[in-house]
């Protein structure tokens, strides 16, 4: 899909950002670029739709070399997400996302309804957000408008230049998980940029480590870890034994400290409660006064991911963390938030 061949950029103050990079980024690929800063990450995604052009060497998409292609065409066919979102802010969410597509000349019609289309898939109900403005909007919020406009007009291409590392903690997780299952359903080729080692194992399938302008190893994140090449690539893999992948057991608030276990629930005096019995056994458990059929439990050695997984598909605040039959504790949002704090 992507070929890089010897591709180098030399400045013209004689500062070499890349140096003869040779390798190849697979059709549907999620590959992540990683590395210090000033390593050429940035450089290297930015000559994939020639923001920069190279001083050397080729690149290649799909056989075509990028020099010899249109450069709108070339750009149309690239979606492309930053840090800062860049949202136009005297334009509504509608029309930030449909502004490719307009200057493609597709008609109103079909522009609305990719508008609605890509707003449903980044999990922002079109009825309540197409008309608002950016402004209005959280930085999470923002952030999956920038992916949707990248998106507008169907690109095969996805760069993402270190999109979610302004965000909170709870944003940059929410958002980790949902970009990787979009692109498991949309199936683009995505380049991703971070220098959070963490954030790549996450998402990439494969991962570039560069270091002063060279990408000194490509590799699963498996790979990485079991057979490093530098001491910048073993450095750097031993960051991802990481909060993701800690127990519940030591991390969970203990069920005499939450606040949503009660040995007698009071459905009018809080949002969500599990009420035990003199066991410490799950007896029900009510959700705004309602009670909810057959809540969800996590045992207490599921992971943090396996936790946030859990607590979107169930819709609450906190979720019960077990052991055998007796409740142990809670685990919340607000805990895994806590918790990505300290690990900053």
């Amino acid at each position: 899909m992507i070929a890089f061949e010897q591709v180098s950029k030399v400045y013209a103050d004689g500062t070499t950002a890349v140096n003869k990079l040779s390798f190849k980024v697979e059709k549907g690929e999620f590959f992540v670029l990683i590395g210090p800063s000033g390593c050429g990450k940035t450089t290297t995604l930015k000559m994939i739709n020639r923001l920069i052009e190279p001083s050397s060497g080729a690149i290649f998409i799909d056989g075509q070399r990028t020099a010899q292609a249109n450069i709108h065409e070339l750009r149309w066919n690239i979606g492309y997400v930053l840090q800062q979102i860049a949202l136009f802010p005297n334009m509504s969410v509608a029309d930030n996302i449909g502004i490719v597509p307009e200057m493609k000349q597709w008609k109103k019609s079909t522009i609305e309804k990719r508008v609605d289309e890509l707003l449903d898939l980044v999990g922002l109900e079109p009825t309540i957000y197409r008309e608002r403005m950016p402004s209005d909007l959280s930085g999470g919020q923002q952030q999956r408008v920038g992916v949707a406009r990248a998106l507008a007009a169907d690109p095969d291409i996805l760069l993402m230049d270190e999109p979610f590392s302004a965000l909170d903690p709870l944003s940059r997780s929410q958002l980790q998980h949902d970009i990787k299952a979009l692109q498991q359903t949309i199936q683009k080729t995505v380049v991703f940029i971070t220098h959070d080692m963490e954030e790549a194992a996450k998402l990439g399938s494969r991962i570039g480590v560069m270091e002063k302008g060279e990408i000194v190893q490509i590799g699963s994140p498996q790979e990485l870890r079991e057979n490093p090449r530098t001491n910048l690539v073993k450095e750097m893999m031993g960051h991802t034994i990481s909060p993701g992948h800690l127990p519940l057991k030591d991390v969970m608030m203990p069920v005499y400290q939450s606040a949503y276990v009660k040995e007698r629930a009071n459905t009018d005096q809080a949002e969500l409660q599990y009420e035990i019995n003199d066991k410490q056994e799950l007896i029900r458990a009510f959700y705004h006064g309602v009670l909810l059929d057959d809540p969800l439990t996590l045992n207490r050695d599921s992971t943090l991911e396996q936790a946030f997984e859990a607590l979107q598909k169930q819709g609450v605040p906190a979720l019960p963390v077990t052991e055998g039959n007796h409740l142990i504790g809670t685990i919340s949002y607000e805990d895994l938030a806590k918790l990505s704090l300290k690990t900053l």
